[in-house]
């Protein structure tokens, strides 16, 4: 999935304070722009949020283009760079502790799997 200009410029500023993953320490690789990879890099640079997907602040009211403008500094204080591997450990780590039924209410979807037991197999 490709960046939106606004997570690009995020990533490649973050990078340029420290191409090392936070998490890890591993040196990352930043795609240029315009570069489609083919494959999966686990050392691929990505954006991580402190405030998770499931987090209630996440869901913010929609910003007038001034309150976008102050928000910047903001928000990148709220992201680091991971690399891909642990970035994708964390999300499935974090959706696995959560209760199906959160999973459901916070998501605000409607529930792929049937049964809590179905759930507890993935």
């Amino acid at each position: 999935m490709g960046d939106t200009l606004r997570m690009r410029k995020r990533k490649e500023w973050l990078y340029a304070q420290d191409p090392n993953c936070k998490h890890c320490g591993r040196l990352m690789y930043l795609n240029s722009r315009g570069e489609n990879l083919k494959e999966y890099r686990p050392d691929l640079a990505t954006i991580q949020h402190l405030n998770n997907r499931y987090h209630p602040e996440v869901r913010l009211a929609p910003q007038t283009p001034e309150e976008q403008k102050k928000a910047w500094e903001t928000r990148a204080g709220r992201t680091e760079l991971w690399c891909a591997e642990c970035n994708n450990k964390d999300q499935m780590e974090e959706t696995k502790r959560l209760p199906i039924e959160e999973l459901w209410r916070r998501s605000g979807h409607l529930p792929l799997i049937n049964t809590k037991e179905e759930h507890e197999k993935v």
